[in-house]
């Protein structure tokens, strides 16, 4: 076997993010303190290995050639910042474990301990394991997270024309506010929708040769975008999350429109279409939990009990479904007991300090690669979107002008 002397090291170093400033910055950071180490510690540096891509799924090119001139015996040792930058899926971290349980990695070196075949391979399995479940966890609580914004009332996603979000607010917690600029032109484009003096087109027509009227980029705003948001429920004060779940929420911020007056837009807009019900009624612990005798469901329903004396009580009750037990002797419970029993079971939990600050820094990390995954996948969505905004506005201008009919106009929209 060899000696630790002999082994021959390569450095390997990640950046999840595609920004090529940060991500340049970040790999010289990490390079800097690995090469300080080789050279304190005299480990012989076979070859430097870095690249920006996420660790979360296997495929990334400068690891798999790392690993293949590792089974050439090209080198024997690996030196990175974290063993997180290595692998934070199943299938590379096992590429590891296994490498290293069978000495063809000799030892693999962090700034914090070493891993070597005999003593530490156990130990490097389990982090393995606690950052893929921690990433699984923190993306089942990502999605909750989401749901439970939406029922406080604010859109999880983005803000319609004449909104924003608030700037000084953390990710997650970012409020809808009134956009100073942008809300009353948007008003003013329903106002003259409303009154009968303009059709969605011409009043945006107005607004964007008299007025200058821009989107938060800077660019006009199509009559696709304009009929889309004229049919936005969002506008007086409901919205749909997820898109096509069936689950509205009455919105937090405040609304441009009444109910009456977005209900008159759309029959002088589409005065064949009959107003939409958003009437589904959303209850917070209905999701998550199941019944402790036979693991069914759990469903909430409302109850009103009205007094003799005239006063009216609302109460919401959580009770088994039945589905997997018919029989199941469990009652139902009122939710005010409900919200005092799960937070009593709460506070019995705590976190272990050593795995709460890692935890913190997998999700500093984890929220850096959502945001630009987000970034990415937000630039691709919306070149399809101007590109069918531009299609439609075409086909529009078409009905406009009499050149098809409403048949054609109607069958070319739907595809």
């Amino acid at each position: 076997m060899e000696t630790k002397q002999n082994i021959k090291y390569f450095i390997y170093a990640r950046k999840s993010s595609e920004s090529e400033d940060r991500q340049m910055e970040s790999i010289r950071d990490q390079l800097k303190v690995l090469e300080g180490i080789a050279k304190r510690r005299g480990f012989k540096i076979v070859e430097i290995f870095q690249e920006s891509k996420s660790a979360k799924n296997p495929g990334r090119e400068q690891f798999i050639e790392m690993m293949d001139r590792i089974n050439k015996g090209e080198a024997n040792g690996i030196l990175c910042w974290k063993l997180n930058r290595l692998a934070r899926n199943t299938m590379d971290g096992g590429l590891l474990s296994h490498l290293l349980q069978n000495n063809v990695i000799q030892q693999i070196v962090t700034t914090d301990r070493d891993y070597n075949p005999l003593d530490n391979v156990l130990m490097m399995q389990v982090e393995f394991g606690m950052a893929t479940q921690f990433i699984n966890d923190l993306r089942k609580d990502t999605k909750r997270g989401l749901q439970s914004k939406a029922e406080r009332g604010w859109l999880p996603s983005g803000s319609p024309l004449g909104y924003t979000f608030n700037p000084f607010k953390r990710k997650g917690e970012k409020e809808i506010m009134v956009d100073e600029q942008r809300f009353p032109v948007m008003r003013q484009i329903f106002e003259m929708v409303l009154a009968g003096t303009h059709n969605p087109k011409q009043a945006l027509d107005y607004v964007t040769n008299e007025l200058g009227f821009r989107n938060s980029k800077g660019q006009k705003v199509s009559q696709a975008t304009i009929y889309y948001h004229m049919r936005n429920p969002f506008y007086y004060g409901r919205f749909e999350y997820p898109r096509k779940s069936g689950n509205w929420f009455d919105g937090a911020y405040v609304p441009m429109l009444t109910k009456e007056e977005f209900d008159l837009i759309q029959s002088k807009i589409d005065p064949n279409k009959k107003p939409s019900q958003t009437t589904k009624t959303n209850f917070t612990y209905r999701g998550p939990m199941r019944c402790g005798e036979c693991d069914a469901k759990v469903t909430a329903e409302n109850k009103t009990k009205n007094q003799k004396n005239g006063n009216v009580h609302k109460y919401i009750y959580y009770h088994c479904t039945g589905r997997k037990n018919p029989n199941c002797t469990q009652g139902s419970i009122e939710e005010k007991p409900l919200v005092k029993e799960v937070s009593r079971n709460l506070k019995r939990i705590t976190i272990n300090k050593g795995f709460y600050t890692w935890a913190l820094d997998t999700l500093n990390e984890m929220e850096k690669e959502d945001t630009n995954s987000d970034k990415n996948t937000h630039d691709r969505v919306q070149k399809e979107i101007d590109v069918i905004d531009t299609k439609l506005d075409a086909l529009l201008d078409m009905r406009l002008g009499s050149r098809i009919d409403d048949d054609t106009y109607t069958s070319k929209k739907k595809v």
